[in-house]
């Protein structure tokens, strides 16, 4: 899903099947597991890793064939050790990609049994809502394994959805990680033992930090610089660097993170997506980086830590937002 928001251009269609576009549960997000449940589903996966495990759920119409059973458990023991495991699903547990579902432009179909006891059915109708466009397939049975069941319903939708399908087109709109950095004004009652640098020297490291993590520089004014990334975390990298690295010249900096919808016009980058990264610049203090809840979320597992969230309002956006400093 990340993908096909951030490089239209790449994908001719998107097919989702028994998936979901958020894995732990929340007010406003009733369809998984809670955090009890996931540590109870994590004990059960360490203690019983190798056996057919949780094949009443992945497989319940055929939970007890003896086949079925001993192909299940050597896929486990063949495709990852306990420690892999755990890991993954570790992370699985912060992911939470539903604020860049709307930035998906290309067509996408979305594949859902209605009893499905591994992914509750309610978390396919959310991406259907959520995703321009898609078409969304609700299918009889109760088994999540699509080769078990009815799986020649499964493939006649897919083998549809491709035969109709035309060459990938870029569209105005992209999914960008956006950051501003921002050179602040020196306390003039601090004495530091560097001088600090020339607004001019700062921008040529800035251009030379915002290359080598393969940003794309999009503008430079009264201290401000604004650059485009095709992902948070070499954004949040970049980051990291200036700011460390200028404070460390005695020059003051704070950055703002934000990963959203946005479209070059008339040269410029503009868009929801701005305007809420510079409310998080606004929000971050001196030699501060601070990243929206949305570019936090979209890098689950990547080990970035954060110091405690705090609210920012963001002018012109009814929405509240959480934002977080990295460490």
């Amino acid at each position: 899903m990340l993908f096909a928001a951030t490089y239209p251009g790449r994908v001719s269609g998107l097919i989702l099947y028994g998936t979901s576009a958020k894995w732990t549960r929340s007010e406003d997000y009733p369809w998984a597991l809670t955090r009890e449940q996931w540590d109870v589903w994590l004990k059960r996966h360490w203690e019983n890793w190798g056996g057919p495990l949780n094949i009443e759920y992945w497989a319940p119409s055929h939970a007890q064939d003896a086949q079925l059973r001993e192909w299940w458990a050597k896929a486990l023991r063949t495709g990852s050790s306990p420690g892999a495991m755990k890991a993954v699903l570790e992370v699985m547990q912060d992911v939470d990609v539903r604020d860049i579902l709307p930035a998906i432009r290309t067509p996408t179909l979305i594949l859902h049994r209605k009893d499905d006891r591994g992914v509750l059915v309610g978390n396919g109708r959310y991406l259907a809502g959520q995703i321009p466009g898609a078409k969304y397939v609700e299918l009889e049975g109760q088994d999540h394994f699509w080769w078990v069941g009815d799986s020649q319903a499964i493939l006649r939708e897919i083998r549809s959805f491709v035969q109709n399908l035309s060459r990938p087109v870029t569209p105005e709109r992209t999914l960008a990680t956006i950051l501003l950095v921002e050179v602040m004004e020196k306390d003039a009652h601090r004495k530091g033992p560097l001088a600090p640098l020339h607004l001019d020297t700062a921008y040529a490291f800035l251009r030379q930090e915002i290359a080598r993590f393969r940003g794309s520089e999009v503008g430079w004014s009264q201290g401000r610089y604004t650059a485009a990334f095709d992902g948070p975390s070499r954004a949040i990298h970049c980051a990291r660097s200036i700011v460390e690295s200028l404070s460390q010249r005695d020059t003051p900096v704070r950055a703002g993170l934000h990963t959203g919808e946005c479209e070059f016009a008339a040269g410029e980058l503009v868009g929801a997506a701005v305007q809420i990264a510079e409310g998080v610049l606004r929000t971050a203090t001196s030699n501060e980086v601070l990243v929206s809840s949305t570019a936090r979320d979209l890098v689950a597992g990547s080990g970035f830590q954060y110091a405690e969230g705090r609210q920012c309002a963001i002018e012109g956006i009814s929405r509240t937002w959480t934002v977080f400093p990295v460490r």
